[in-house]
């Protein structure tokens, strides 16, 4: 059997590259077959919009467009990456292209419908996710498998980044997933939802990560900064708040933080060097850390495996339609552990010093990731 697995991997975040590779490694050796990634470059011209989508929401777009406009971190980090920081973020793409070189198998470059179609001579089976590749904001018919029939297709442990389904996007995905052999989420909040979409069963099952063990985790670190006592921090947005606790930790601690910049603000407040950081650093930074303070979902995933003490800060204010903070509170629900999600000063100095139970820990997330495989199990056994 040969397996096909559409999925992100060209941005250079350390999550997209490691869950890449995590499904892709797990299918492989579990089973013996030959598993690939489609080297698939998304484009905006193959998003799908609609009238519908430009106006739901119209007035918190208004909004952000006004903040954005005022205050775009975004942008003047990618001016920094693009200018004074060319050198790193070289070395960052050259560090992030050779782990998946030597990580990952891809398929040749698919770019035509053509190309896609010669996919379904090659392969006998195909899965998509994870990720946010549902996400309906940027949705993109690739990522539903839209060009397979007559074969096998799942989705595995695929996200839709938000915790509902717009009512623009509903009508196409009910479409895309009508001939899905079985369907799958990383986040249980629209599982409901998503059933009365497209009338089957949806499964909740763990993120790729969690497939791999934490041995095989370690075997792949850089054993970057073994050498000192840390905190680390990683934040992919740039808040109020965020800001606000890495001066708190900071306080708390008689170590340095180690800083992995996203941002503008991280830029200007981290080792420059720490831009160039490969996934390979990244596991090694959480796993020689004494602490975690984040709001990436992967960063909380690798703390938990890890079993390292973090805390979590909310990404999006409550009040976005458009919030992703779903993803992390079904991870921490399901773990028993939501109290790690934190809104407000307080209650990050009193989780700072608090050790996370991990016997508990393990015994939810075990019997998660026993599931998520007997799901996998299923789908591509009785294919």
């Amino acid at each position: 059997m040969k397996i096909a697995i559409i999925t992100w991997f060209s941005n250079l975040n350390f999550g997209t590259a490691l869950q890449a590779f995590a499904l892709q490694n797990y299918l492989k050796t579990q089973y013996c077959v030959d598993v690939r990634l489609i080297k698939y470059f998304p484009e905006p011209s193959n998003q799908i919009h609609s009238l519908a989508q430009k106006t739901e929401h119209i007035g918190y777009k208004i909004y952000s467009k006004i903040k954005s406009f005022i205050y775009d971190t975004n942008k003047r980090y990618d001016e920094l990456l693009d200018t004074i920081y060319k050198n790193e973020r070289d070395k960052r793409c050259s560090n992030f292209n050779r782990f998946m070189q030597n990580n990952i198998v891809f398929t040749d470059t698919v770019k035509s419908d053509e190309d896609f179609k010669s996919l379904l001579d090659e392969f006998d089976f195909f899965i998509c996710g994870s990720d946010q590749i549902w996400n309906p904001m940027i949705l993109d018919a690739h990522y539903f498998l839209h060009f397979v029939s007559n074969k096998p297709k799942i989705s595995y442990a695929t996200s839709f980044g938000i915790d509902y389904i717009p009512n623009f996007s509903k009508k196409r995905i009910q479409e895309y997933l009508s001939d899905f052999k079985a369907v799958s989420l990383r986040e249980s909040h629209c599982i409901g939802e998503l059933e009365c979409v497209t009338s089957k069963d949806v499964s909740h099952v763990c993120d790729p990560t969690f497939l791999i063990s934490p041995e095989q985790w370690k075997s792949m670190e850089s054993n970057r900064l073994t050498d000192k006592k840390y905190f680390a921090v990683y934040f992919l947005g740039d808040t109020r708040f965020s800001r606000k606790s890495l001066d708190l930790a900071q306080e708390h601690f008689d170590f340095d933080s180690v800083i992995l910049p996203c941002t503008e603000y991280a830029i200007n407040r981290s080792d420059k060097k720490n831009i160039t950081f490969s996934p390979e650093d990244f596991i090694s930074i959480i796993d020689n850390s004494q602490f975690v303070l984040t709001d990436s979902f992967h960063a909380v995933c690798f703390s938990i495996m890890l079993e390292k003490n973090f805390c979590v800060i909310k990404k999006h204010s409550q009040s976005n339609p458009f919030k992703q903070n779903s993803r992390i509170e079904s991870l921490l629900e399901l773990l028993g552990i939501s109290e790690r999600l934190v809104d407000n000063e307080n209650k990050l100095k009193e989780l700072i010093d608090k050790d996370i139970d991990y016997k508990s820990v393990k015994q939810r997330l075990d019997a998660h990731i026993n599931s998520s495989k007997a799901f996998l199990e299923e789908c591509i056994n009785g294919c």
